[in-house]
């Protein structure tokens, strides 16, 4: 008898499973990244070069949703806004869009893209029935430097300084977004937090982010209280699975031969004696669940923007590949 029920059930199984019967089918799923730093987290290659080179990517009509925060607009991205008590704003998620001009851009250069087209591309393509939901939360480094009040920005405690970035992103951006996540009443699966930034933070002019007279890991312990406020006030970031983007540090101060530095003020003289040093120990030691990716090899924008260190268009492709197949 057990022999002629077991034929039966693997008959069974046979006909429903190859028939595409829905019983079989793999409920869908929702994912979560964040995106978050500086210039390269934002990115600097312009969207013209993603057409050209990735028309797929370019063309796609994307069901990845990104979260919209007005915050930086309705501040006033160059103005001497606080945010301490944030301007009224609307924050909601969106699709994403590759568009100049459009509002999920506007935290970067108008008209450029970073790794949010390529992680939503090469995701959908792995995940066609699933959905990603990407926050992202970046500003450039050298408008930081020159806030007047730099060596502040980093404390996720300063209320009430001006461009306070940091404080912003710990106190709303990242609440706000998860709050709206919990209200869908949906399960999001973590898969990472990108962190990008460093090479103005190992500027010659601001050699303090980096060293001090008796601490030579400024930066380490800067980076280790941002992330520790970012998952007190958000606990989720915890379960997510930290990539930190290293820092490039080709440059020296006189630039390099093969990229030559025309701009004084992105010069990073301290970004491999004490940046990368930090990064390395910050994922070994100071943080749950972290891991450096090596990017010396990664190709640099080149005379676009005057030779400057940001990632080409490239080079986020080829992050988005070694992310997902970390994250997935």
């Amino acid at each position: 008898m057990n022999k002629y029920l077991t034929l039966w059930t693997t008959i069974a199984f046979i006909a429903f499973g190859s028939s595409g019967c829905s019983f079989f089918k793999a409920t869908p799923k929702n994912y979560v990244i964040i995106v978050a730093g500086q210039s390269q987290a934002i990115g600097r290659p312009i969207i013209e070069t993603l057409q050209e080179k990735y028309p797929d990517v370019y063309n796609h009509k994307f069901k990845t949703k990104v979260w919209v925060d007005n915050l930086i607009e309705s501040g006033g991205r160059d103005s001497t806004s606080h945010f301490s008590v944030p301007n009224p704003y609307k924050s909601e998620w969106d699709l994403l869009q590759i568009k100049p001009l459009d509002r999920q851009f506007l935290q970067s250069d108008v008209g450029s893209h970073g790794l949010e087209p390529f992680l939503a591309y090469e995701f959908e393509k792995r995940h066609p029935n699933d959905t990603l939901y990407i926050i992202k939360f970046a500003y450039g480094g050298i408008p930081l430097a020159h806030d007047n009040v730099h060596d502040l920005d980093w404390n996720p405690n300063q209320a009430d300084q001006y461009r306070r970035m940091y404080w912003a992103f710990t106190n709303y951006v990242l609440p706000e977004a998860f709050a709206s996540l919990k209200a869908s009443g949906q399960t999001f699966i973590p898969l990472g937090l990108v962190w990008a930034q460093g090479e103005t933070d190992g500027s010659a002019s601001n050699p303090e982010w980096t060293h001090v007279a008796g601490n030579d890991h400024v930066y380490l312990d800067n980076l280790t209280e941002l992330f520790s406020a970012m998952q007190k006030k958000v606990p989720e970031v915890k379960s997510f699975k930290k990539y930190v983007l290293q820092s490039v540090s080709g440059f020296d101060t006189n630039g390099s031969p093969s990229h030559p530095d025309p701009e004084p003020s992105v010069k990073s003289p301290y970004v491999k004696q004490y940046v990368v040093p930090d990064q390395i120990q910050f994922c070994k030691k100071r943080a749950n669940n972290a891991e450096l990716i090596p990017t010396d090899n990664l190709p640099i924008i080149g005379t676009t923007y005057n030779a400057n260190p940001h990632f080409s268009t490239d080079a986020y492709y080829l992050l988005s590949q070694t992310l997902l197949s970390k994250m997935l």
